[in-house]
């Protein structure tokens, strides 16, 4: 079986890629020039990326680009099937793929979809057209985006699920007077860009929050990232509260830079948006929780049980009250530290690499049995 990932999505194709590969699968990445591949925080760490298996095409200009297209198309059409993420796959590509009687696997941010399918653009026709003919569909599931998947008739839907590698054992400090540690990875993101944008993932909340636990006396400090269109905004409401003393800024970081911060924190906030998912949390709430750290995130227990049968034990809160509950919660680093042995028991038994890499080798059999 060969299989072509284009598009790499928060490194989730190279993800699939190098899983795929462990598994036996031929597995390819292609990439434009422009995109970074990191090294994964698995396998102790010592992960050398095999460029044999990924493949660059030029984005320097739109000549470029359009002119690599052809080649591109013919090239991904020796594939038993391409597995594209957010629209990579562009449509000459598609046309050729119909043409030899391939399928191809489209995977969609909740984004694509809701927003950037709904505009009345060139753009935004062709990602109607790129999801509705695709064989198969992983998505969000979020309401919003269901809805959408609906009214564009898309033809086989599933959920959009992260594989987790193997992690090292997180060794927890349980001394309850010392202050908790809370690490935000995630985008600042609490405010709309431009009209089409309907979900947000509320950080904010937190910051307030632990803004009135501090001022209270609360013994916590809380590391953020500057990254998300609401960072220097952030920045404001910061200063503004006064507690700049409490918060320590870092620079963007690599999944292994990533990784060892969540051994390093107690527990990692993920977002508060008031759409409800289905996956316990975005691709680094997961992998957080794969470290063994408990993650606070707004969870939608009931659509959780629907998809996985069972609720990720998660530090689940909302409203900033409850968030401000939670971090109180957080005070007894026993129950911490519970939570995050049954946090990544919880994640690698839905998420482990085996068991999503296992599954969509069967996906991937089942639709290049049918061309």
């Amino acid at each position: 079986m060969r299989i072509a990932h284009i598009g790499n999505l928060a490194n989730l194709g190279f993800l699939h890629c190098f899983f795929l590969r462990k598994a036996g699968i031929d597995a390819h990445l292609y990439v434009n020039d422009t995109v970074k591949i990191l090294p994964i925080p698995y396998e102790n760490g010592n992960v050398v990326i095999d460029y044999d298996w990924i493949h660059r095409y030029p984005r320097k200009n739109l000549l470029a680009m359009f002119a690599n297209q052809f080649p591109l198309a013919l090239e991904l059409s020796k594939y038993d099937l391409v597995h594209s993420w957010t629209c990579s796959l562009l449509p000459l590509a598609e046309l050729i793929l119909a043409l030899k009687n391939k399928s191809y696997f489209a995977y969609a941010t909740g984004s694509d979809l809701r927003e950037a399918g709904q505009r009345i653009t060139a753009n935004g026709f062709r990602i109607r057209r790129h999801f509705k003919n695709a064989a198969y569909v992983a998505h969000t599931f979020d309401m919003l985006t269901l809805q959408v998947s609906q009214k564009i008739q898309l033809k086989n839907c599933g959920l959009l699920k992260i594989p987790v590698g193997n992690t090292a054992p997180k060794t927890y400090d349980t001394d309850q007077s010392r202050e908790t540690i809370f690490f935000l990875p995630s985008r600042l993101h609490f405010t709309p860009k431009d009209k089409h944008e309907l979900v947000f993932k509320n950080n904010n909340r937190f910051i307030f929050a632990f803004a009135r636990y501090v001022k209270a006396g609360g013994k916590a400090h809380l590391i953020l990232l500057r990254r998300g269109s609401d960072y220097k905004q952030s920045m404001s409401i910061i200063k503004q509260l006064g507690i700049e003393k409490d918060i320590t800024w870092k620079n963007e970081m690599t999944p292994i830079e990533l990784s060892n911060f969540f051994y390093k924190c107690d527990v990692v906030i993920d977002q508060f948006n008031d759409l409800s998912y289905p996956l316990p949390g975005g691709a680094l709430a997961i992998e957080a929780m794969a470290h063994g750290t408990p993650v606070m995130i707004g969870n939608d227990v009931e659509l959780n049980k629907k998809f996985y049968g069972t609720c990720c034990p998660n530090l689940s809160c909302s409203t900033e009250d409850e968030i401000l509950d939670m971090i109180v919660h957080c005070e007894d680093k026993t129950a911490v530290k519970k939570a995050g042995l049954a946090s990544k028991e919880w994640i690698n038994t839905h998420h482990g690499w085996k068991v999503i890499t296992d599954e969509l080798i069967r996906m991937y059999s089942l639709y290049i049995a049918e061309d």
